[in-house]
This record gives C-alpha cells, sequence and structure tokens, in this order.
C-alpha cells in the first residue's frame, strides 16, 4: 500500500509541470497589422522577412524604443522590469546588433534615413522557483519576451521584419539573454542584409 503511494505521488509530481504549461496562453504570433508584411520562417528569428534586393549597407538604421503592447505581468521578478523594456531593447539593439556586420550598418537613438520600430507583445518574468534556483529549465517559467520589428525605408516601406520569442533560460536572465539575441539573432540577421 505505502508502495503505490509513493507511486501516486512520483506520477503527480512528473505530470504537474505538464499541467502547467498546457494551461498557460499560447504566446502571439506576428502581428500582421503592425509589421505590415507576411513573415515567414527565419533562418536567425523565428519569423522573417526581406524585401527582394534590400542591402542595408552602408545605412544608418535610427532604432526607436519598443511599444508595450502585451499586458503588464501582475508580479514581476528577476531583473527587467515591464516599464524598463522599451528603451532596454532599443539600447541592446543599438549597442550589440551593428558590430556582426563589420560596421556596414551603424545604429542610432537619434538619426537614420531608416528606421526600425519595435513592439513587445508579451512579457512574462521569471516565475518565483526559477528566479531562486534556475534549476527548473528553460521550458518552464525562466522568463519570456516576445516581439515585432520591422525596418522602413525613407519613403516608410516595409524592408525588413521579424518577430522573435526570447525564452530566457535557468542559468540565464532576461536582460542577459535579451543582449545575447540583440548581439547574435538579431546582429546575424542583420548582417546578412549587408552585401
Amino acid at each position: 500500500m505505502r508502495k503505490l503511494g509513493v507511486i501516486t505521488l512520483l506520477v503527480a509530481a512528473l505530470a504537474a509541470p505538464a499541467a502547467l504549461q498546457a494551461k498557460s496562453k499560447d504566446s502571439p504570433g506576428p502581428d500582421k497589422e503592425f509589421l505590415g508584411v507576411d513573415t515567414h520562417k527565419g533562418k536567425y528569428l523565428d519569423q522573417e522577412y526581406v524585401a527582394d534586393g534590400v542591402n542595408l549597407s552602408g545605412k544608418t538604421i535610427h532604432v526607436y524604443p519598443f511599444e508595450l503592447k502585451g499586458e503588464r505581468p501582475d508580479k514581476e521578478k528577476g531583473d527587467l522590469s515591464w516599464k524598463e523594456l522599451p528603451d532596454f531593447i532599443q539600447s541592446s539593439i543599438v549597442d550589440n546588433s551593428a558590430d556582426r556586420s563589420g560596421g556596414a550598418i551603424k545604429l542610432s537613438k537619434t538619426s537614420g534615413s531608416y528606421s526600425l520600430r519595435g513592439q513587445v507583445t508579451e512579457f512574462r518574468p521569471p516565475s518565483a522557483a526559477a528566479s531562486w534556483g534556475g534549476w527548473i529549465g528553460q521550458a518552464a517559467g525562466s522568463g519570456t519576451i516576445v516581439f515585432d520589428f520591422k525596418i522602413e525605408d525613407p519613403s516608410g516601406k516595409v524592408v525588413v521584419a521579424a518577430h522573435h520569442k526570447l525564452l530566457a533560460q535557468a542559468s540565464d536572465s532576461l536582460r542577459r539573454r535579451m543582449e545575447n539575441v540583440a548581439g547574435d539573432e538579431i546582429g546575424h540577421f542583420l548582417a546578412s542584409l549587408s552585401k
């Protein structure tokens, strides 16, 4: 009888994370109304769009603070807050993304003939357990940021667009993960557009 109770307890413990994940809402997909174009599965980011013949080499891109479109979380844990997101993502991209192009693309917070505008459609800070121990793992409560961005040429035409779901790993923080995504995924994406 005691053995059956232990087995039942183990099964319940293993099923709990799956049940919690099933109950959580799905993250939003690309916001076509905001992006103005159809995206497809990307090489560097979850969803990408690149207009035919785009070459950003030698261009200066004005990166604007990101807009907050998703719901503000009830509780915030970890090292990145809701109110910091617009300026923090802007700074992360400006400070980290252009390096991958070897200087062919310039990013600025104040000026540029091209513009990069983005929005955060979901922000889920880490769960208390993930903040405390970092032992839960990548898929369960370590923190999520879902965002869209587009780059428009001087005429206002969308020439580049992307959608991405950033998932912080248990050993990382949302702040550091966003900086890494800006330097790696977004950086490689922009570098691929400087021929």
